[in-house]
């Protein structure tokens, strides 16, 4: 599942963009309100979607798909105890309202709750199998438990024209766990091709697959990224220091910190490219920045004392490691 409860927008458009999101067949006035509050709530104009859903709530309390939106609204605004009450109200309301059943396993799983989002997701899936929001809700789950063929079961079910780049990591993510290089591959082919995917999203793609030893695929993905964009810079420093190829790590992250000068985790990579490149205190200066900003992070602490030890700066070392 997506770790985040911003993805559940995600989830309210492929609901309208769907053969249907309604526990009851609305019509005029109530079917405009509640596509003008989707868009409002993908753009996240909360306010606005509310006042757009209070009228139909007020004229009509049990009105599923109302509640199923206020739902997402309230899970967009971290209350989480009442987005999963509106939600189990909409399937009171509807007990065959897909829509509520995703949301309400969204909820779950970005809060921990795993073992109850995957009940409330295989009931979905019996009223309806072929949703790409319930299959990659299924995958997701069943990829963070370790059971990869299963994952992928569902993931193959998704049709490549709902797919979007949440979609590709997963499967990317499984594809490697199970080996499957040939068709991770593949994938970042057809991902790197595609003009769907941010920088963002181009970013966590080439890291996963690097991560996998698709190095020179990963690095294929990013050249296609901007030089002013953070991630990829970034996410090309990473993966150029993982390859040793350490001048080409040290030129991307020092592009990165021009543009986040104060960003701890690329100080960390920095440094740690100038320490393999023998050059101690030019990394000890990059992590003195870093524990200014970060004094209590214990891996900015490691990194510190680690240095400083290979530096016989014994007096600084110590403290860190007591």
């Amino acid at each position: 599942m997506y770790r985040s409860q911003k993805s559940i927008v995600l989830i309210v458009l492929m609901f309208f963009l769907g053969i249907s999101i309604f526990g009851q067949t609305p019509t005029g006035t109530s079917l405009e309100r509640l596509q003008e509050a989707a868009t409002a709530i993908s753009q996240g104009q909360l306010v606005k979607a509310e006042s757009l859903l209070d009228p139909i709530l007020q004229a009509s309390p049990r009105d599923a798909d109302a509640l199923n939106l206020l739902g997402v609204v309230r899970a967009q605004q971290h209350k989480n105890i009442e987005a999963e009450q509106l939600f189990r109200r909409a399937l009171t309301s509807s007990p065959n309202h897909v829509g509520a059943h995703v949301n309400l396993a969204q909820l779950y799983s970005t809060t921990g709750r795993t073992r109850e989002a995957l009940p409330i997701l295989l009931a979905a899936y019996k009223l309806a199998p072929e949703r790409a929001d319930v299959n990659l809700g299924l995958a997701a789950i069943y990829e963070s438990s370790q059971d990869y063929e299963r994952a992928l079961q569902h993931l193959r079910a998704i049709h490549r024209t709902e797919a979007n780049a949440d979609y590709d990591q997963l499967l990317l993510k499984v594809l490697l766990k199970l080996n499957r290089l040939d068709e991770a591959r593949a994938l970042a082919l057809e991902f790197k091709n595609s003009s769907m995917a941010d920088e963002e999203a181009r970013a966590q793609f080439a890291l996963q697959l690097a991560g996998g030893g698709l190095v020179d695929e990963a690095l294929e993905i990013l050249g296609q990224g901007r030089r002013d964009s953070f991630p990829i810079m970034y996410a090309t420093g990473v993966i150029n220091g993982g390859a040793k190829r350490y001048d080409a790590a040290d030129s991307a992250l020092s592009a990165a910190l021009i543009l986040k000068p104060d960003d701890v985790q690329t100080l960390r990579a920095i440094a740690r490219v100038a320490r393999a490149r023998g050059e101690l205190e030019k990394s000890l200066s990059y992590l003195v920045r870093a524990r200014k900003l970060a004094p209590d992070v214990s891996g900015v602490l490691y990194d510190f004392g680690a240095t400083a030890l290979q530096m016989n700066l014994y007096l600084d070392a110590l403290p860190v490691f007591e």
